[in-house]
């Protein structure tokens, strides 16, 4: 609820878009809708509604990144599931042989760095 912000009385009456009266005192204000902040003259509501605007923006796109990131996650636990599979089939085999990884890894790992890291590993 609005309160005036000069007699901080409760007995407000809106009188047109985000303007306000005091029936106590008599004075007239505007109101922000989202966060009741007052101000004496609409533009100055016009652009406090602005940082509203931006804040909300701003908002909307760190949801898309966290979206974006967690499915890139999801992306790395596949490929560390994949790989963590041929790293156990490897170790089963005799350590001397040759062992061609490329023909059973997926276009988007060949050339991926973590293949000889794990394969380091796997040997150590």
């Amino acid at each position: 609820m609005v309160s005036c912000p000069k007699c901080s009385s409760g007995s407000v009456r809106e009188v047109g878009e985000n303007r306000y009266l005091c029936l106590s005192c008599g004075y007239a204000f505007y109101a922000c809708p989202v966060c009741g902040k007052t101000f004496e003259q609409p533009f100055q509501l016009a652009g406090h509604m602005r940082s509203h605007r931006r804040r909300q923006d701003l908002s909307e796109l760190m949801l898309q990144l966290l979206a974006e990131i967690e499915a890139i996650r999801e992306e790395l636990r596949a490929q560390r599931a994949l790989l963590e599979r041929l790293l156990a089939d490897c170790q089963g085999r005799n350590s001397t042989q040759q062992v061609q990884l490329s023909e059973w890894l997926p276009e988007f790992l060949r050339g991926n760095p973590w293949l000889s890291i794990l394969h380091s590993r796997a040997e150590g």
